[in-house]
């Protein structure tokens, strides 16, 4: 038997999953052109508190991510991973404030035992709707509310956030869905913050994991000549941000 093993990673899948749900959404229901979203457009991101200072062990704390975008928009969903130092920090709560978390992809609150295990939180959320959510571009929107706990009195900790392990799944006007990268990297200091930590790799070897697809805007089985749709995934390492290549398969609607 091939060695298993658990790969601490982010799929990609959940973006190309998202084009392949929005996809087969406008192919049965009316058809559009696809095409990428404008070159330069971007998504800024912050947190809000700015800074975090705690005084006693076991303090909790609690921010918001916030977001806006460089031009109006729709959002279907996103996928952020953050990693922390844990054994100063402790993940307690998690509250998805634009849309829902997306069961079995990102962590939940009954779910923060694993993600303290690892010392990272996974925030893939998405828009359960058959519109998305409009971002406006002069103001901010409210994206996802987590609480810590400082485990250490005092202790400088830093929660950081790299745009290459961050998408934003946004609707262009056409009705084409694309990736809308962060701006920048951020990171979030408490007690005026420490080391970038790196999550803990994962052993070498084969791998099995289970796939959660979610079809979207489906009312009824598509005709046979319509139903199929293929579907790219590939695994990104979140502790070396390295990927493996492509692998196609097709999925239909039974």
């Amino acid at each position: 038997m091939k060695k298993e093993f658990l790969i601490k990673a982010t799929l990609i899948f959940f973006v190309v999953l998202s084009v392949v749900v929005f996809g087969l959404n406008y192919l049965y229901g009316g058809g559009a052109s696809q095409s990428s979203k404008a070159s330069g457009d971007t998504i800024t991101f912050s947190f809000d508190p700015a800074t975090v200072t705690t005084t006693t062990a076991n303090q909790d704390f609690t921010f918001t991510i916030k977001v806006k975008p460089s031009v109006a928009t729709v959002l279907r969903g996103y996928s952020i991973n953050i990693p922390f130092d844990k054994a100063k920090l402790s993940l307690k709560t998690i509250a998805y404030k634009l849309g829902v978390g997306s069961v079995g992809v990102g962590d939940m609150t009954t779910g923060v035992a694993a993600a303290n295990t690892r010392g990272s939180v996974k925030i893939v959320g998405e828009v359960d709707n058959a519109t998305g959510t409009a971002l406006v571009n002069t103001a901010t929107t409210d994206l996802v509310t987590l609480t810590f706990t400082n485990l250490v009195a005092g202790a400088g900790a830093t929660l950081p956030v790299s745009a290459a392990s961050t998408g934003f799944f946004i609707i262009d006007t056409n009705k084409s869905l694309s990736i809308l990268p962060l701006a920048g990297d951020i990171k979030l200091d408490i007690n005026g913050g420490g080391p970038i930590p790196t999550p803990t790799s994962g052993s070498t070897g084969n791998a099995k994991f289970k796939m959660r697809l979610k079809f979207q805007g489906i009312g009824k089985k598509p005709a046979d000549a319509l139903n199929k749709m293929t579907t790219k995934v590939k695994i990104l390492d979140e502790s070396s941000e390295a990927a493996t290549a492509y692998k196609s398969a097709d999925f239909t609607v039974a």
